[in-house]
């Protein structure tokens, strides 16, 4: 068994004012991708969704509890990750992560969306870390086509940085078709994605 956690940072959807995508998309996107065999036999993994307001105290609650309460080996964020006043995602999980922090998520997150021509994407403070040496956090975005190129950017960091914190090995079962994540061509039309 594996759990994993999937939390919506956003003061609208958490009011119900607008239709979470971002959450939806990180939990499509890692059941189809991720699998867990044990002794050779297939086990569940079992997903827990949360949405919270961009609000720190919020957002801290739900990743202690997932982290604490459902066991979560890993827990991934959506939204609140850009440079508005209100985007407190990624120092969130910095300070709860403390010196376990993964600027290479960042870094590759950022590369993967700026090499498919999003040219906000540096804008983007996603991050990752490690908290309470039992949970790692990722940061994505919240729009879909972000998500999905941000995990397919680091699906293979995650797998073998749960490993390292004892967690169980997950099984990557294809490679994610995400044209959005293919090297850009300045000489085609392309319309900006902006991925805060």
């Amino acid at each position: 068994m594996c759990d994993i956690g999937v939390i919506t940072v956003s003061d609208r959807a958490f009011r119900g004012e607008y239709e979470d995508r971002g959450g939806p998309a990180v939990l499509s996107f890692l059941s189809e991708q991720l699998a867990l065999f044990e002794n050779g036999n297939s086990e569940s993994i079992r997903f827990h969704s949360k949405i919270v307001s961009d609000d720190t105290n919020q957002l801290t609650e739900a990743i202690k509890s997932l982290s604490s309460d459902k066991n979560c080996c890993l827990i991934v964020t959506t939204g609140g990750t850009g440079i508005s006043e209100r985007d407190i995602t990624p120092q969130t999980t910095e300070a709860l992560c403390k010196d376990w922090i993964l600027h290479g998520f960042g870094e590759r997150m950022r590369t993967a969306s700026w090499d498919a021509g999003v040219k906000t994407a540096p804008i983007s403070r996603a991050t990752a870390g490690v908290y309470d040496r039992k949970t790692l956090i990722v940061n994505v975005p919240g729009s879909p086509k972000a998500v999905d190129c941000c995990l397919s950017a680091v699906l293979v960091s995650i797998t073998h940085g749960l490993v390292h914190i004892g967690a169980p090995k997950l099984k990557i079962i294809q490679a994610h078709p995400n044209p959005l994540c293919a090297p850009h061509d300045p000489n085609k039309h392309h319309h900006d994605h902006t991925h805060t």
